[in-house]
């Protein structure tokens, strides 16, 4: 059974989520793939850093479908917390799947910078 979970409480007692299968929910920031391997940032409103999801082709059944999100989409990812200690980010949620909640707009204006309180 997976426990539900912020990205704050991730950042905050890591070692206490490692290996454990955790559910999380949160919109996409940015989405990059490859034929066999993606990855998404998200973000769930809790915590003004992301959280790297790798989801690969063989794990989640709708691999195509969430390689097209743009950003700005809804999604739930379920999956195992893992360490990265030589990466960028301390640890990452590999995914086992991944629903999509909504499907933001082509042309919703929300890119990757950050934007003023007035846009």
């Amino acid at each position: 059974m997976a426990v539900s979970i912020t990205i704050r409480q991730l950042y905050k007692d890591t070692k206490e989520y490692v290996g454990i299968t955790v559910t999380v929910s949160g919109w996409v920031r940015t989405i990059r793939d490859s034929k066999s391997v993606g990855f998404i940032e998200m973000n769930d409103g809790s915590f003004f850093k992301n959280l790297q999801v790798v989801f690969e082709r063989d794990l989640v059944g709708n691999f195509d479908e969430i390689a097209r999100l743009s950003s700005g989409s809804a999604i739930t990812v379920e999956g195992n917390i893992v360490e990265t200690p030589v990466a960028r980010q301390p640890f990452e949620l590999k995914a086992s799947g991944i629903t999509i909640e909504s499907v933001a707009m082509p042309d919703y204006p929300l890119q990757k910078k950050r934007h003023s309180f007035e846009f």
